[in-house]
């Protein structure tokens, strides 16, 4: 019996150190990297869309015409 209560101890002390400081950094990096992705997407939303009008739209309305 003494050896199943060291084991579910080692088990709790396991689960307290992942809940107090791997959980967290674990949410920081994915905070971090959907950050970095949301500065990507808004960079080539900025960059394929020009001031004057959709460019998609208009190769398509060349490709209908033609």
């Amino acid at each position: 019996m003494d050896m199943i209560y060291w084991a579910v101890i080692a088990l709790g002390v396991f689960i307290a150190v992942w809940l107090v400081f791997i959980a967290p950094a674990e949410r920081r990096h994915h905070e971090r990297k959907l950050a970095m992705l949301q500065k990507k997407i808004d960079a080539r939303q900025v960059r394929s869309d020009p001031e004057d009008g959709d460019a998609d739209n208009d190769q398509f309305d060349d490709a209908r015409d033609g």
